[in-house]
């Protein structure tokens, strides 16, 4: 009852001395300040005071009006540079399509140029042979120890066209201790390769099939005592040869047997479930087949 809408329990009321005298708790009984307006107390009320009064909140709404106005040009200003770089975004993605475009137009063309070279330099040694591991000697003419070679080999010498050496002469080094595993071998470094040019590609041929049947060391031509093989091999390029020596690493074991013919590198498992031959013309067919693998 009273004029305090509060509710407490009797005893807890009688402890409060402020609702014994007023019937009000301790909210009731606190003044609520007056919101901010415009005084109408009619005693109180004069001119001036109504107009400081409405010109105060007048400033008020100006100072409003005026920061929605910086918002607005603000937003729109940001509107504008946020449309500018969309546009710039859609010009540079623009370019980037047509230098992808480009890029690889030209890896294409860089493609079919190494392609081309590289037929090329197979085609100019097509006719040529590589002799690996032949002593290197000064006091012996090349064109002599080659005819020997092409006699033992049981192979026409008159198709030779030109005998050279290839490469850098390398420094002779001291001779090692023999052994059991050394013993009848040369201890000198690895002689330059000799690269001999045929005739015909047929005379090539011949050199290529004779190695397959008939294995010589220097001793079968010096008979000096040097039992290191001697190897005939197809005359490849500098690609070609990167590429072989790049797939036995890669690509072996999964690939037993890796070889060269006419100029093409080729490999096949060791597998009669896959016995199929494949060429490997790039880098790029081996990391194909890399990740087939995984």
């Amino acid at each position: 009852m009273g004029m305090c809408e509060g509710v407490f329990h009797k005893k807890c009321a009688a402890k409060l001395k402020g609702f014994n005298e007023t019937e009000l708790c301790e909210d009731c009984q606190t003044p609520v300040k007056p919101q901010s307006s415009i005084n109408t107390d009619p005693s109180k009320i004069t001119m001036e005071k109504v107009l400081r009064e409405v010109n105060e909140k007048l400033a008020v709404v100006h100072k409003m009006e005026k920061t929605l106005d910086e918002m607005s040009n603000d937003i729109s200003f940001y509107s504008a540079k946020y449309q500018e770089l969309i546009e710039d975004r859609d010009k540079a993605n623009n370019r980037i399509k047509a230098l992808e475009h480009r890029n690889n137009h030209l890896e294409t063309c860089n493609r079919a140029l190494e392609e081309r070279v590289t037929w090329l330099e197979t085609k100019e040694k097509e006719k040529n042979v590589e002799i690996v591991g032949l002593e290197d000697k000064d006091d012996v003419i090349l064109e002599n120890v080659i005819q020997q070679l092409a006699r033992k080999l049981g192979v026409d010498d008159g198709q030779i066209h030109e005998i050279q050496r290839v490469g850098v002469k390398p420094a002779a080094v001291k001779p090692a201790t023999a052994n059991k595993q050394n013993e009848g071998r040369s201890s000198q470094p690895r002689p330059r390769p000799v690269v001999i040019t045929m005739a015909t590609r047929a005379a090539r041929d011949q050199w290529l099939a004779a190695r397959k049947t008939i294995k010589l060391c220097n001793n079968d031509v010096f008979e000096n005592g040097n039992k290191d093989f001697i190897y005939i091999n197809e005359d490849l390029t500098k690609y070609t040869r990167n590429l072989l020596w790049t797939a036995k690493n890669e690509l072996k074991p999964t690939y037993k047997y890796v070889w060269v013919k006419e100029g093409k590198v080729l490999i096949r498992k060791d597998d009669p479930a896959d016995a199929k031959i494949r060429v490997v013309r790039s880098l790029n067919d081996i990391d194909a087949l890399l990740n087939d693998e995984k």
